[in-house]
C-alpha cells in the first residue's frame, strides 16, 4: 500500500514550483506539481494500492493544547485553497481513494491510523519529516527533498538520527520543531536532545531518572522545562486512532478530460490518455471558409480561392502563449467541426478588434514566408566542409591542452566529470552546486575564466563545438538538391509575435564573435544573381520605446541622429566614454532587466547597478512613468498591446507567487516593444515583398532574422532596390522618430552585414 500525503505535497507544489496560470488567469501550478507526483508513483508502481490522505481543514485539537501551535504558517492563500478542490476532484476520477481525519484530527493522524489498520507493507510519500516515527519493519517512509526522493527504513534512520523511529516524537519534545512551532525545551538542541534519548529512552525515562541527567546545567533546564517538553510530545506524536471519512474514487475517464479541458491542463490529459485520434488532422485542413495551417496547404499547391481564415494564426493571436495548444486539444475532442471552432475565433478577434491584425499583417505575410521558404538560401558546400575541418582540428587541439592542465583524459561534454576535474582535481574553489554535483554553467566559467587558463580553454572549446554541431554538422545535411537551405518560419512560436525559424534555426549565429562571421560567410548568392544585401533597423526597440513613452530626451536625440549610447551615459554618469555601460542600460531597461541581471552583465554589485537605473530613470522619466504605466494597465486589463494592437495575456500580474509575478512585469514592460519591433519588421517585408513584385525586379527577400532582412540581389538593380528597400522600411511606420535602416552588400552574408 502507497499513501501520499496529499496535503504536504499540495503545499509543496504550491510553494516549490513556478506559478502556472490557466487562460482565464487561475494558478495550476499547485495542481501540475502534486499530479506529477502522484502520476509518478502511479506508473512505477502500477500494482500497488494508493491511497491518498488529506488535512479535512478547520480546528485541529493541538491548537487547544498549544494555541500557538502551527501559528508560523500563512493562512492558505484563495488560489491554493481552489487548486486543492481540483486536485481532489482530479484524483477520484483517476480512480484513487482520498481519506480524510477526522475533525479534529490532521492528515498525519489519518495516515498514522491507516498504518496501524493495515498488515500490508506500506510505503508513506511525503514532504513532512513527522511521517518517519511511523517507520518500522512493515513501514517505509519516501521524504521529497529538493527535487529527489530518499527513502527511509529502520536501518537508514537509525544511521542518520542515532536513534529509534518510535523514539522520535520523543526527541521532538525535547528539541521542538520550528516548522509546526512545537516550542520543545528551551536551551536544549539536537545534540542534546540525542543524547538524552539515546540514554533514557523516552521523556518518562528521562525524568524519573532526572537525577542521573547530567551536566547539572542540563538537568535545571529540563526540570525548568518539563511541562512544555510534555506538551511539545503531545503535539509532535501522531494520533493513530482517530476515525477515517472515505472519499470513495469512481474512474470517470470522461470526467477527467473535461477537467483537463476547464483548466487548461493539455499536457495533463496526454500524459494520462495520450493524443486523441477521434479526429486526426494532417498537417493542414480546409472547409467552406476556414483552414488549418495555410502556409502548409500553399506548399502543397492547395488552390484557395477567396479570403481565408487560418485556425492556427487567429488562436495564436488570441493568445500567444495558449492559444495553438488549446486549439490543438479542441480540434482532437469529440470531433468538433473546424467550421464551429473557426466561427468562434473569428468572433473573439472582432471582438477583441484583432481581426485588423490578423488581415492586415498575419494573413498576408503567410505568402510571402511560403515564397521564402521555397527560394531558399545558397550555401557554399566546399567552404562548409573546409571550415568543418578547421574547427575539428580546433577542437582536438583545445581539448589536448585541457587534458595536459589536468593531468588527466575525460570526457569535456559530461558537466559531472568537468566538475570534478575543476574543483576537486584542479582545486578551484566551487561557486555553485546542483543536486548532481558541481555546476559547470556558462554564469560559473564566466566568473573564473579570468583566474584560471584550464577555464578559458574549457569555455572556448564549448563555443566551437556548439557551433560546429549546430550549424556546420547540421548545415551540410540541410542542403538540397538545389544546392541551398530552405528554412521553416514559424508564425506561432513566440509570445512577443516575432518569427523564428528552425531546420536549420538561423536566428541565433552569434553576431559578433569571429566563429558567427564564418558560419554567415557560407551563405551566398545563387547562380543568377551577384551579391547578397543586408537591410537592418538600427535601434528600432529604443526608437519604439521614444515614441511610445513620449519621453522628451529620447526623442530628441533620436531627431538629432544622435549617438544614444554616448548621449545616455553623458545624461546619467556625465561621461560620454562610458558608452558601453550606457548601451547595457539602455537595452536593458527595454527588457525590464532588475539590479540583479545588471549587475550580472556589468560585473558590478547590485546597489552600484541599482542606482544606475535609478539614475537613468530619473533622467527619463517619461520611460518610468511609461513602464509604470504599462504595468498598471496591464493589471487592470489582463494584458498589453503593441502599437498595431497585437495583445500579450499577461495573467501572472495577478499571481500571489513574487517571481512570477516580477516575471510577469517584466514581461509587461517588455512586450509593447518588443512586439511593435515584430510587427514593424513584418509590415515591411510585405511593402518590399509588394514592390519588388509590382516592379518586376529579379532581386528577392530570402531571409527574416530578427531586425534584418536579407536579400539576393542582381547587380543591375543594386542602386533602385536599395532606395526601394530603405524607402519602404523607414516609411512603414509613423512615429514621433525617424526609423533608420543599415544597407550593405557583400558576395555573402557575412560582408554584407
Amino acid at each position: 500500500m502507497v499513501i501520499i500525503d496529499g496535503s504536504s505535497i499540495l503545499y509543496r507544489s504550491y510553494y516549490g514550483l513556478p506559478d502556472l496560470m490557466n487562460e482565464r488567469g487561475e494558478s495550476t501550478g499547485a495542481i501540475v506539481g502534486f499530479m506529477n507526483e502522484l502520476l509518478k508513483e502511479k506508473n512505477e508502481n502500477p500494482n500497488d494500492k494508493i491511497i491518498v490522505v488529506m488535512d479535512r481543514g478547520g480546528g485541529s485539537k493541538r491548537k487547544e493544547i498549544y494555541s500557538d501551535y502551527k501559528n508560523n504558517r500563512p493562512i492558505m492563500p484563495e488560489d491554493l485553497r481552489r487548486q486543492g478542490h481540483v486536485i481532489r476532484e482530479l484524483v477520484n476520477a483517476i480512480g484513487i481513494n482520498i481519506v480524510y481525519a477526522a475533525e479534529g484530527s490532521e492528515g498525519d493522524d489519518a495516515i498514522g491510523t491507516l498504518c496501524k489498520n493495515t498488515d500490508e507493507s506500506v510505503k508513506i510519500v511525503t514532504v513532512d519529516a513527522d511521517m518517519l516515527q511511523l517507520i518500522n519493519d512493515k513501514i517505509k517512509v519516501e521524504l521529497l527533498r529538493k527535487g529527489k526522493r530518499e527513502l527511509y527504513d529502520e536501518t537508514r534512520f537509525e544511521n542518520e538520527f542515532e536513534i529509534k523511529p518510535s523514539q522520535f516524537a520523543d526527541y521532538k519534545g525535547l528539541r521542538g520543531d520550528t516548522s509546526d512551532n512545537i516550542p520543545g525545551v528551551t536551551g536544549i538542541g539536537s545534540i542534546t536532545a540525542r543524547r538524552l534519548i539515546q540514554s533514557f529512552e523516552n521523556l518518562d525515562g528521562i525524568y524519573k531518572n532526572i537525577g542521573l541527567v547530567k551536566p547539572s546545567r542540563i538537568r535545571e533546564i529540563l526540570k525548568a522545562g518539563k511541562e512544555t517538553a510534555y506538551m511539545s510530545l503531545e503535539l509532535a506524536k501522531i494520533e493513530v486512532d482517530t476515525a477515517l471519512d472515505w472519499s470513495k474514487a469512481a474512474e470517470n475517464e470522461t470526467k477527467v478530460k473535461d477537467i483537463c479541458e476547464r483548466e487548461g491542463l493539455l499536457s495533463l490529459k496526454v500524459r494520462l490518455y495520450g493524443k486523441e485520434e477521434s479526429v486526426k488532422l494532417p498537417d493542414y485542413e480546409i472547409a467552406g471558409k476556414y483552414v488549418y495551417r495555410l502556409k502548409t496547404a500553399l506548399k502543397a499547391g492547395e488552390k484557395i480561392e477567396g479570403k481565408k481564415y487560418d485556425l492556427e494564426l487567429m488562436a495564436y493571436i488570441l493568445d500567444a502563449e495558449r492559444g495553438v495548444k488549446k486549439l490543438e486539444g479542441q480540434l482532437a475532442v469529440k470531433g468538433r467541426l473546424i467550421e464551429n471552432i473557426g466561427q468562434r475565433l473569428e468572433s473573439e478577434l472582432q471582438a477583441g478588434n484583432e481581426m485588423e491584425l490578423y488581415e492586415k499583417i498575419e494573413l498576408p505575410l503567410v505568402k510571402v514566408l511560403t515564397d521564402m521558404e521555397e527560394r531558399g538560401i545558397k550555401i557554399n558546400l566546399d567552404r562548409l566542409q573546409k571550415e568543418n575541418a578547421i574547427m575539428s582540428k580546433e577542437l582536438v587541439k583545445l581539448e589536448n591542452q585541457i587534458y595536459e592542465i589536468a593531468g588527466r583524459v575525460f570526457n569535456l561534454n559530461s558537466a559531472q566529470q568537468l566538475g570534478k576535474i575543476l574543483f576537486e582535481v584542479m582545486g578551484i574553489e566551487p561557486l555553485k552546486r546542483t543536486k548532481g554535483g558541481y555546476s559547470t554553467d556558462a554564469e560559473v566559467l564566466r566568473q573564473l575564466e579570468g583566474q584560471y587558463p584550464i577555464v578559458r580553454q574549457v569555455q572556448r572549446y564549448r563555443q566551437v563545438f556548439k557551433l560546429k554541431r549546430t550549424y556546420l554538422d547540421g548545415l551540410e545535411s540541410q542542403i538540397s538538391s538545389d544546392g541551398r537551405v530552405h528554412t521553416t518560419f514559424n508564425q506561432t512560436q513566440t509570445a512577443t509575435g516575432r518569427l523564428s525559424s528552425s531546420d536549420p534555426n538561423l536566428q541565433n549565429i552569434p553576431v559578433r564573435t569571429e566563429e558567427g562571421k564564418i558560419i554567415r560567410s557560407l551563405f551566398e548568392a545563387g547562380e543568377g544573381y551577384d551579391c547578397l544585401m543586408s537591410a537592418d533597423y538600427s535601434q528600432i526597440e529604443l526608437r519604439i520605446l521614444a515614441h511610445l513613452s513620449n519621453d522628451e530626451r529620447l526623442i530628441e536625440a533620436f531627431k538629432h541622429d544622435d549617438d544614444i549610447h554616448r548621449r545616455t551615459a553623458e545624461e546619467v554618469f556625465g561621461d560620454g566614454n562610458l558608452r558601453n555601460r550606457a548601451k547595457a542600460i539602455n537595452y536593458g531597461i527595454v527588457y525590464g532587466i532588475s539590479d540583479y541581471g545588471l549587475a550580472k552583465q556589468l560585473d558590478i554589485n547590485r546597489k552600484e547597478a541599482g542606482e544606475y537605473i535609478e539614475q537613468y530613470l530619473t533622467k527619463y522619466s517619461g520611460v518610468k512613468n511609461y513602464m509604470n504605466r504599462l504595468i498598471e494597465e496591464g493589471r487592470q486589463l489582463g494584458y498589453v498591446e503593441t502599437m498595431y494592437g497585437r495583445r500579450r495575456q499577461l495573467p501572472g500580474l495577478e499571481s500571489k507567487n513574487q517571481n512570477a509575478r516580477h516575471l510577469a512585469e517584466r514581461q509587461a514592460m517588455n512586450s509593447p516593444i518588443q512586439g511593435s519591433a515584430a510587427d514593424i519588421i513584418k509590415l515591411a517585408m510585405l511593402a518590399v515583398e509588394h514592390e519588388l513584385k509590382c516592379g518586376n525586379y529579379k532581386s528577392r527577400i530570402l531571409l527574416q532574422v530578427h531586425d534584418e532582412l536579407v536579400l539576393e540581389i542582381v547587380k543591375s538593380e543594386i542602386e533602385t532596390v536599395t532606395e526601394l528597400v530603405r524607402h519602404e522600411m523607414e516609411s512603414v511606420a509613423q512615429m514621433k522618430v525617424p526609423l533608420k535602416v543599415d544597407i550593405k552588400c557583400g558576395k555573402n552574408w557575412a560582408e554584407a552585414k
